[in-house]
C-alpha cells in the first residue's frame, strides 16, 4: 500500500503544479504539493534498498554463507524494469513530437540512446529531465541495482549498520564538494550521481536485515502506539522547514531517515488492506511511468478549468492512463509469484 501512496504523492504534486502553476508555490499547500514528489521518490528508494535486499537477508539468516545468483539477479531486474520502461519511453516520445510541458520533452537521438543505455543522469538538466521527466530516478534504481554487489561487499567488511553512514558521510562529502568544486552543468551532474542518494538505498537494506532477523534495538522505534501515524505527520510537516546549513538543505537530508522509520513501522504493524490501494500499489510501476503522458494530454484543457478541478482531473486521469498501461503492458512482465521470488516484487516504483 505504501507504493500507492508514494506513487500517488508523485502524481498529485505533478498535478497540482500543472493545474494551479507555479504561483502556488510559495503558499502552505503549494509547499506541500511540492513536496509530495520529493517525499515519494525518497520513500521509493527506501522501499527499493528493502524489497531488492528482503530475500537475501532471509537467506542470511539460514545460512550466513549465503550467496548471490547475480546472473539471475540482474536478468531478473532487466526483464521486470526494462520493457515497461521502454514502452512508457515510446509512449513519451510520440506524445513530445506533439506537446511539451514541464516533464514531457521534445525526443532527440541523442537522449534517446542516453535513455536507452541508462546514462542520461550524467549530463546536465537538459539530458536529465528530458523525454519524460521521472525516468531520473529509473536510472538511478538501474545505478543502485549495478552496484549492489559492491554494497555486500562493503557490508561484508564493516558490518550491516555501518555501510549506511559511510555512505551518507560519501553523499555529503560528493556533495558538498560539488558547490565549491564546480559550476553549472558539472555541478548538477556532480550533485545528482547515485552516490549522493544510495544511502537513502542503504537505509532499505539495513531495514531488511533488520526485518529478517525479526527484533533488534530498533524494534521499540517501530512499534510504539501511533508510531505510523507520527512518522507520516513529520515526513510531510518537513515541507514547511527549511533549515539550511552551509547552504545545504537539511529537510531533504532528513526525510529518508523519517521514511525509514515510517516503512519500518509500516512492516512491524498488522496490515491494512484497502483494495483500491491494494491495487493501485501493484500498478505503481505504470503510474509513475506514465502519468506525466496523462497531465501532458490535459494541458490544453488548462485556463477553461477551474485550478481545483484541474488538479482533480489530472490526478484521475493518471489513475486511469496508469490501470490501462498495467493492463496492456506491465503486468505481462510481472513474474509469477513464488515463495522465494515474491518479497523481490517491489522495487522502489517498480512492484
Amino acid at each position: 500500500m505504501l507504493r500507492a501512496l508514494a506513487a500517488l504523492a508523485v502524481v498529485v504534486g505533478h498535478s497540482v503544479q500543472q493545474g494551479f502553476g507555479e504561483a502556488i508555490a510559495p503558499s502552505l499547500f503549494g509547499r506541500l504539493a511540492w513536496w509530495l514528489g520529493q517525499w515519494g521518490v525518497t520513500l521509493f528508494f527506501v522501499l527499493s534498498g528493502f524489497c531488492i535486499h528482503l530475500p537475501h537477508a532471509r537467506r542470511l539468516v539460514a545460512d550466513a554463507e549465503a550467496g548471490v545468483d547475480w546472473r539471475r539477479f540482474l536478468r531478473r531486474r532487466a526483464f521486470r524494469l526494462l520493457p515497461p520502461h521502454y514502452v512508457s519511453m515510446a509512449v513519451a516520445a510520440v506524445a513530445g513530437c506533439f506537446i511539451q510541458t514541464n516533464l514531457i520533452g521534445a525526443p532527440t537521438l541523442r537522449n534517446v540512446a542516453a535513455h536507452v543505455f541508462m546514462l542520461h543522469t550524467f549530463f546536465g538538466p537538459a539530458m536529465y529531465y528530458s523525454i519524460n521527466g521521472v525516468f531520473w530516478s529509473i536510472a538511478i534504481e538501474v545505478h543502485f541495482y549495478m552496484a549492489y554487489p559492491l554494497y555486500l561487499g562493503m557490508r561484508q567488511l564493516v558490518g550491516t549498520f555501518v555501510v549506511p553512514a559511510v555512505l551518507l558521510a560519501v553523499g555529503l562529502l560528493i556533495y558538498g564538494v560539488s558547490r565549491f568544486a564546480f559550476e553549472g552543468d558539472a555541478r548538477f551532474v556532480v550533485q545528482h550521481l547515485f552516490l549522493v542518494t544510495w544511502w537513502q538505498w542503504g537505509l532499505g537494506v539495513l531495514l531488511a536485515d533488520l526485518h529478517a532477523r525479526g527484533s533488534s534495538w530498533l524494534s521499540p522505534a517501530f512499534r510504539f502506539p501511533g508510531a505510523l501515524g507520527l512518522y507520516s505527520v513529520i515526513s510531510l510537516v518537513l515541507a514547511w522547514t527549511d533549515v539550511t546549513v552551509l547552504r545545504l538543505h537539511v529537510n531533504a537530508w532528513v526525510l529518508p531517515l523519517v521514511c525509514f522509520f515510517l516503512l519500518g513501522a509500516s512492516i512491524s504493524r498488522e496490515r491494512i488492506r484497502i483494495r483500491f490501494l491494494e491495487h493501485l500499489g501493484t500498478a505503481s510501476y505504470s503510474l509513475y511511468l506514465i502519468h506525466p503522458v496523462a497531465l501532458a494530454s490535459l494541458v490544453v484543457l488548462r485556463g477553461r478549468l477551474s485550478d481545483a478541478g484541474m488538479a482533480i482531473l489530472c490526478i484521475v486521469a493518471s489513475v486511469i492512463f496508469a490501470l490501462a498501461f498495467f493492463q496492456f503492458v506491465e503486468r505481462h512482465f510481472i513474474p509469477r509469484r513464488t515463495n522465494s521470488a515474491a518479497p523481490q516484487r517491489a522495487t522502489g516504483p517498480v512492484s
